[in-house]
Order: C-alpha cells, then sequence, then structure tokens
C-alpha cells in the first residue's frame, strides 16, 4: 500500500473496515470479500429495522483508544465524518498518535466541524482519487433497462387443483430463483464465489433478504389462484418461504440458476413419506 502523504514514514498495520450486519446475521457477499483481504478486518455492528448503523461508532472509538494504548501505532488514517468518534480522536493523541482525518468531497458538507478541529490534519479526497479504488455499482434494474429488458418478475402460477398436487409450488419457486440470478450483477457473484470458498453455506444476508419477498409474493399470487379453484386451504405460507431460502442453498452449491425441486429441502412431503415408508 502506497504511504498516505501525511504520514509518509509510516507503514500499514492492518486496515480496519466498520458495516453494519442485520440481528448480527451473516456477512454480506461484500463483507464476506473484504473479510479474505490480506491486512483487512471488517467490524461489524448492527443494522436497525430502519437500515441504519448501530454500534459502529463505538467500535472505531475502542480500537483506536486500544491500538494507541498498546503503542501499536503512531498514525491513523481516519475516514469518517461522525462527530461521535471524536472521543477516539482525543485519546489517541494524549499517547503520542497522530489522527488524519480524510474526508470525501464535499467534506465541508458531510463531516462535523467538532471531528475536523480535532483530527491533527484533514484531506478531502475529491472523484479522481476515489475512482482509483471504488466504482458505482449499476443496479440490475437500470443496467437491463440500458439493455431494453425488462426485470419484472414473470410468475407463473398454480393454473389448476391437479397442477397444486404435482408441485406448482415448486414450479413458482424455480421460476423466481431463476429470474433472481438473471438480477446478480458481477459484483454479486464475485462476492458470492468469496463467501462460498470462506466455508458459508446458503446465501449471504444481502442476497437472502433481497430473494425471501420474492418468494413470499409470488405464493401469495400462487395460493390466492389454488384457492379460487376449489383447492384444499394449506397453511404452507411461512413453511414454502422457509423452502424458498433452503432451496437457494442447494442451488449455490451446484449450478446458481435454481433449485432442482428434488433436493432434500424442496422433495414434497409425500415423497419424504414414501421414502420413509422404504
Amino acid at each position: 500500500m502506497r504511504p498516505f502523504s501525511r504520514a509518509k514514514d509510516a507503514s500499514l498495520l492492518r486496515i480496519y473496515w466498520y458495516d453494519g450486519t442485520l440481528g448480527g446475521a451473516r456477512l454480506t457477499a461484500d463483507q464476506a470479500l473484504l473479510a479474505n483481504q490480506d491486512d483487512v478486518k471488517v467490524r461489524l455492528g448492527f443494522l436497525n429495522n430502519a437500515g441504519q448503523q448501530k454500534g459502529v461508532d463505538s467500535l472505531i472509538v475502542t480500537d483506536l483508544i486500544e491500538l494507541a494504548r498498546q503503542k501499536s501505532i503512531y498514525d491513523a488514517v481516519l475516514l469518517s465524518g461522525d462527530e461521535d468518534v471524536r472521543l477516539g480522536v482525543q485519546i489517541p493523541q494524549n499517547y503520542g498518535v497522530q489522527v488524519h482525518l480524510i474526508g470525501i468531497a464535499p467534506a465541508r458538507g458531510s463531516q462535523s466541524h467538532q471531528l475536523m478541529q480535532e483530527a491533527d490534519t484533514t484531506t478531502e479526497w475529491g472523484e479522481d482519487i476515489i475512482r482509483r479504488f471504488l466504482s458505482v455499482r449499476q443496479s440490475a434494474a437500470k443496467a437491463a433497462a440500458v439493455k431494453g429488458k425488462t426485470t419484472a418478475p414473470q410468475v407463473v402460477p398454480a393454473a389448476s387443483a391437479a397442477e397444486a398436487k404435482s408441485g406448482a409450488e415448486n414450479d413458482v419457486l424455480d421460476t423466481v430463483a431463476k429470474e433472481f440470478v438473471q438480477s446478480v450483477t458481477h459484483s454479486d457473484l464475485e462476492g458470492l464465489d468469496t463467501y462460498w470458498k470462506s466455508g458459508e453455506r446458503g446465501l449471504p444476508a444481502n442476497l437472502d433478504r433481497r430473494l425471501l419477498p420474492l418468494g413470499r409474493d409470488a405464493l401469495g399470487s400462487s395460493s390466492e389462484v389454488l384457492s379460487s379453484s376449489g383447492s384444499p386451504e394449506v397453511d404452507q405460507g411461512e413453511q414454502e418461504v422457509a423452502c424458498l431460502s433452503a432451496a437457494s442453498s442447494c442451488a449455490s452449491s451446484t449450478r446458481l440458476a435454481g433449485c432442482s425441486g428434488r433436493c432434500v429441502c424442496c422433495t414434497p412431503a409425500s415423497d419424504k413419506a414414501e421414502r420413509g415408508a422404504r
């Protein structure tokens, strides 16, 4: 890593990346990708129901103070704008640490003035610097629109009670899974590959949260059609949604296009009973 211009004589100890995860759940694909990089430590707080990070500022403050107290660092490069981390600047300075604050243009509008005043040096990174290592991810919907395609789900509901009995719900889930795969970006796939190589199973939390509502909505449409056709009413909503999540795990270990419908998580109950009888 090239030395930071404000700390030319300093060598890199490691990079700390702070983020949040929903309810302490699994890493997202992007977080797993970062966590497997050399000299990178991913530190996680959590996300509340509004999608706001919580507990992240305290992690930053704690790490800065502890690293300074242990004399592990003499320069700290901090990319933040939140006044809540100001204590993490003040106390390390008492241990002789110089804190270099970085902001992303226009930093004056996004960084706390009190935090900037506490820092030993301040630097603003413009677009020319940011583009060297970051790019804006194009959403799947926007990418498809550019290509003249549509990503609107075309759910195939069961047309009759007979189809319901033969596993129409699985067909709906299979359709949703295949359409979801078409919306996955190249960056998502790279993160997914790293996620599985790290020993994790199933889908990262960020992809799982996008897939489950699609399955829930599709199964809701399917159950309405089945009910209107006179088939027996069976409360399978939560069971099928859970099966969709499991189906995505099965698909991820074989081919990303979707579950075959014959793995353990997707095998109809009647088939399981038959196998048990054997």
